[in-house]
């Protein structure tokens, strides 16, 4: 049985440049350590209010990387700096954020089963954090409905 490609590479334009983005595991990865946070905590933070430039310079530039180590390329690395100006090219902070949600939440593989929620719920719960704090939130988070 074969399944779709959980993690997709998008397309962004920056002016008169493309860009791909892909939030592979690697790009979360990257993402979480030089955060210092979870994945679930950005988003979180988003859905608060609190999180802006920060966290969208360093989403922006964990897909830009995610993308360009999933081609295989030897090409310079991208830089939090190469980032930030990719988001003044795309016009500021607004445009980024509304190229990059949807594929950044479709990096997040959906729970299909009331099983598959629950179990994801006590993994979250015995790992601690704050989507153990609100089930709830992090039901409708894995269905997508919020």
């Amino acid at each position: 049985m074969s399944k779709k490609n959980m993690v997709d590479t998008h397309s962004i334009k920056a002016g008169k440049k493309t860009y791909e983005i892909r939030f592979s595991t690697y790009a979360m990865m990257r993402l979480e350590q030089e955060l210092g946070t979870s994945v679930l905590g950005i988003a979180e933070a988003f859905s608060k209010g609190t999180g802006m430039f920060k966290e969208a310079v360093h989403m922006l530039w964990a897909g830009l990387e995610g993308a360009r180590v999933h081609r295989g390329e030897e090409a310079e690395a991208f830089t939090l700096e190469s980032a930030a100006n990719v988001i003044d090219e795309m016009g500021g902070i607004k445009e980024v954020l509304g190229c990059i949600m949807e594929p950044f939440t479709e990096a997040f593989p959906k729970a299909e089963t009331p099983e598959e929620v629950e179990a994801v719920e006590k993994a979250m719960k015995d790992l601690g954090g704050a989507a153990s704090e609100n089930p709830t939130k992090l039901k409708k988070v894995l269905k997508n409905d919020g």
